[in-house]
């Protein structure tokens, strides 16, 4: 199978193209990144330079191809980057246009969960993305993955965050709450899938199609972490004794409002929102038809994060 994947050059994205890669398929990526061609992950791949807001480009990835995977998403917006609307809605009409055109019938959306939401710009964009999708007459699926995280190759990661913004500064670590009542601080749960178990789960649904077509699949991982474990469980990975105090969200509002339009600074308002409100999901049904065990958030899973490059122990 020859796969088109838009967004390959990611930290999701590489994975699913050596995920593909290895098993066989050949894969063709749209990036727009100078970086990718060195990139040692990607050398196996065929790279094509250009933008998913480009028709002419996006249907240069796609010639000869039998189905695609879209990848491209945005955390954060930023000056000179694409937006939540470009990413996400304009990119995905744009891929599912040229497709048409070219006669590319499968198609499988990485989204995110909890965009049913439809707090944040984030979630709007994102849902607005999967309805294109969804209304779309090609043979779609999509995944609608938990937080991820694992080894990130120099990209951008949830575990490497946390631990160069929380984990590594001397100072404790911030325990959320929502309200005034600090006795649940931190106990709000998500369930993070790692991120090469999430690329099993699209090759999986590349591979059969008879399941998957037509489907919405939540994927998160086995365990359901609190807020509160996750840290601990970096502090621990990473060898740093961290003490650990409650945080009203109330309180800090206007403070990341005004500085989370910085890049240096961890998160922005609506991003609280988001992890405030917990994220879980989990289908064991999912993974036992993809024929594997998900990995949990542990030590074992985190041990990237002793690498040379990350904060020693204290």
């Amino acid at each position: 199978m020859q796969v088109a994947l838009f967004g390959g050059t990611g930290f999701i994205g590489h994975y699913i193209a050596r995920e593909l890669v290895a098993q066989g398929m050949t894969v063709r990526i749209l990036t727009r990144q100078s970086r990718a061609s060195a990139d040692p992950y990607l050398h196996e791949t065929t790279l094509i330079r250009g933008s998913v807001l480009d028709g002419g480009t996006v249907e240069t990835c796609l010639a000869g191809c039998e189905a695609l995977v879209y990848s491209v998403g945005v955390i954060r917006e930023f000056p000179g980057q694409l937006t939540y609307q470009e990413a996400h809605v304009e990119g995905v009409g744009t891929v599912l246009a040229a497709a048409r055109k070219l006669g590319v019938r499968r198609a499988v959306l990485i989204s995110a969960h909890g965009v049913e939401n439809h707090h944040t710009p984030y979630e709007i964009t994102k849902e607005a993305g999967e309805r294109l999708v969804r209304e779309s007459d090609l043979d779609w699926t999509i995944l609608r993955p938990s937080l991820v995280f694992g080894d990130p190759h120099g990209r951008m990661e949830l575990a490497t965050q946390l631990v160069r913004q929380l984990i590594r500064p001397r100072l404790p670590l911030p325990l959320f709450f929502s309200g005034w009542n600090p006795r649940h601080a931190g106990s709000f749960r998500l369930t993070p899938v790692q991120v090469q178990d999430l690329a099993r789960i699209v090759r999986w649904c590349l591979e059969t199609p008879a399941e998957s077509v037509g489907r919405v699949f939540p994927v998160g991982g086995p365990v359901a972490c609190t807020w509160r474990t996750m840290l601990e469980t970096l502090s621990t990975v990473t060898g740093r004794k961290k003490w650990a105090f409650p945080v009203p969200v109330g309180a800090i509002r206007p403070l990341v409002w005004l500085l989370g339009r910085f890049s240096w600074f961890p998160l922005t308002l609506d991003q609280l929102r988001m992890l405030v409100r917990g994220n879980t999901c989990y289908d064991p049904d999912l993974y036992l038809r993809a024929g594997f065990q998900p990995r949990p958030w542990d030590e074992s899973t985190l041990g990237y994060l002793r690498s040379p490059g990350m904060p020693p122990g204290t």
